[in-house]
């Protein structure tokens, strides 16, 4: 063959033939850039990057066309061995790529039990079966699927079975592997149709997607347990956005303000739980913090008032806090009713500061009261005094009628004595039977007044199941206008003095004296020497004779004990033997 014969075939012919190997290259490159970028699709698809609307079967339809206008190309030509051997290496890169692909790709027919016409070798790796065995079990793939996850995707199988060609379904559900592994499938495919144009197959891939699935499923779980954990706080949980509106309430929001969380989710808050008054106030510091970044209630637990359904107002505990920044912020906060825990607390306060039997102030209150008012007086609001009153025989009430009526008799002690006082006067039980009364701003004409008419409020006799019991006291005061005087010096005189009035007679008042002080001490001293002389029978017996005056003749005579005081010489009768009944020593005495 000559080279001129040779020639048209490698080069441009007269009449503008074209040259044949270039367009075959032609075409060979056209075909290996469709399965390129169909290649890199998937491998995208595979890897997270495209969007799901750009399936991989779709870019294989394509891909697939572009080849076949290739090959009509080149057999309207003629055979080339050199466009065969190009083709046959081009598939053989193309088979290489798509057996890398971390997907399985596949075209199978519709049903649960359908024949698979091809699956990639991918399927080995995911799921422990070669291709061969893939397609040779049309049970197969139904059999691997998880049995919770079963039933859904046989139903969206029939689904998908009545759908036109170019159908798209995504669907995701766990696979069970070979040795018994638990693995989470994503199974994209298109609908694809025979040439009838009738839907008969899929063409798609499945995709391992565990890593995700785990660390969404963990995601979930986490936000359940926070859920979960928020709906059953004993606090009402409410977030709140950038703009006011309500994004989060949970159950005890619903009892603490009374909305539903249907009704509540995208309302305002000030609408649902702010008081009206107070509404301005909580749009000027939303405005504030997101203007400057810095709130006055962030990050503190205060005490508010919050809005009922029901139009009533309670007090509230509320801490707030911000969560993110601009636009995506969002402020949570858990309020608790504080009503009942306000309640308790001024009753135990009321129980720490009063007397339980009559209501009255205790002794720890009074003397708290006694402080105050002499501070005030010390810088110039008149005198001060203190009354202090004990009830006269009151054991003898105990002792005959129980004590239940001994609990009532003070009861109604207690309300007389609140009756005949002033409003501004502070009257306390000290305990048992007796009772203190303080006088402000008042003088010692103002004071003997005052215990005057407690006096004559005793009077009266008191009734018990049908009984009358008169009942006396005695009442001593104390009074100072200096302000000088100690809270606990001003009640041991006002005490001193009741102890005078009670020995004078009883049913009596009298003012403190300084001397009542030394007889006080000399009373003390001589309790602790008495049981001291009786064991060392300190007592000497005098006798006195008994004269009849009729005739001058001495009938008998009489035993008189007298106390030799080591150091106070002879002590009388009249000064020891009260002090003896007191302290119980007077039956050794006798002895």
């Amino acid at each position: 063959m000559s080279a001129e014969r040779y020639r048209p075939e490698v080069t441009t012919k007269v009449g503008g033939r074209t040259d044949t190997r270039r367009r075959d290259r032609h075409i060979v490159a056209l075909v290996n850039v469709a399965l390129l970028v169909g290649i890199g699709v998937i491998a995208a698809l595979a890897t997270g990057f495209v969007p799901s609307g750009h399936e991989v079967t779709s870019v294989l339809t394509i891909a697939s066309g572009i080849g076949v206008i290739g090959i009509l190309a080149w057999s309207g030509v003629g055979p080339r061995r050199g466009l065969v051997r190009d083709l046959r290496d081009a598939d053989a890169r193309y088979r290489a790529m798509v057996e890398e692909l971390p997907a399985v790709l596949y075209v199978a027919d519709l049903g649960a039990e359908a024949t698979w016409h091809y699956v990639s070798p991918r399927i080995h790796e995911l799921l422990g079966y070669s291709a061969a065995e893939w397609q040779a079990d049309t049970s197969l793939w139904m059999s691997r699927i998880h049995p919770d996850d079963r039933q859904k995707v046989l139903e969206d199988e029939e689904f998908e079975g009545r759908r036109d060609i170019g159908a798209r379904s995504v669907s995701e559900y766990r696979m069970r592997t070979r040795d018994g592994r638990e693995v989470w499938i994503r199974d994209e495919g298109v609908v694809i149709g025979d040439e009838h144009d009738q839907p008969t197959r899929y063409r798609g891939f499945m995709i391992d997607i565990s890593p995700q699935k785990g660390a969404e499923l963990a995601m979930r779980d986490s936000e359940e347990q926070t859920r979960l954990i928020i709906d059953s706080a004993s606090q009402a949980y409410i977030a709140i956005d950038a703009h006011g509106r309500i994004i989060d309430w949970n159950a005890q929001a619903e009892v603490t303000f009374g909305w539903s969380r249907k009704e509540a989710l995208g309302e305002p808050l000030e609408d649902c739980i702010i008081p009206i008054t107070q509404r301005a106030a909580h749009r000027a510091g939303m405005a504030r913090y997101m203007a400057t970044g810095e709130g006055r209630l962030i990050g503190k637990r205060i005490e508010v008032m919050a809005l009922h359904r029901d139009g009533h107002e309670f007090l509230a505990e509320l801490t707030i806090w911000p969560v993110g920044s601009g636009e995506d912020i969002r402020f949570s906060a858990l309020i608790h009713d504080i009503t009942l825990r306000k309640e308790l607390e001024k009753q135990l306060q009321h129980q720490a500061f009063h007397d339980s039997l009559t209501g009255l102030a205790n002794r720890a209150l009074f003397r708290d009261r006694v402080a105050h008012t002499l501070a005030r007086q010390a810088r110039g609001r008149g005198a001060v005094s203190v009354l202090f009153s004990d009830l006269d025989d009151f054991k003898t009430v105990n002792d005959s009628l129980g004590h239940e009526a001994g609990d009532q008799l003070l009861v109604a002690v207690a309300g007389r004595l609140r009756a005949v006082m002033r409003p501004e006067d502070t009257t306390a039980r000290f305990g048992g039977d007796e009772f203190a009364i303080l006088l402000e701003e008042t003088d010692k004409d103002v004071t003997r007044r005052a215990a005057e008419r407690i006096l004559e409020a005793l009077r009266s006799p008191f009734e018990f199941h049908g009984r009358q019991v008169v009942m006396r006291a005695s009442i001593g005061a104390a009074i100072t206008s200096n302000g000088s005087t100690e809270p606990d010096d001003l009640l041991r005189q006002a005490d001193l003095a009741m102890y005078t009035a009670k020995t004078s007679g009883k049913g009596r008042f009298a003012f403190y004296e300084p001397h009542m002080h030394e007889a006080a001490v000399t009373r003390m001293e001589l309790k602790g020497d008495l049981e001291q002389a009786i064991e060392n029978q300190d007592f000497e017996l005098h006798y006195q004779p008994i004269v009849d005056l009729r005739n001058g003749h001495v009938t008998g005579v009489e035993a008189l004990v007298r106390w030799r005081h080591p150091e106070r010489g002879l002590v009388l009768p009249s000064e020891f033997i009260p002090i003896a009944e007191e302290t119980g020593l007077v039956v050794p005495l006798g002895r």
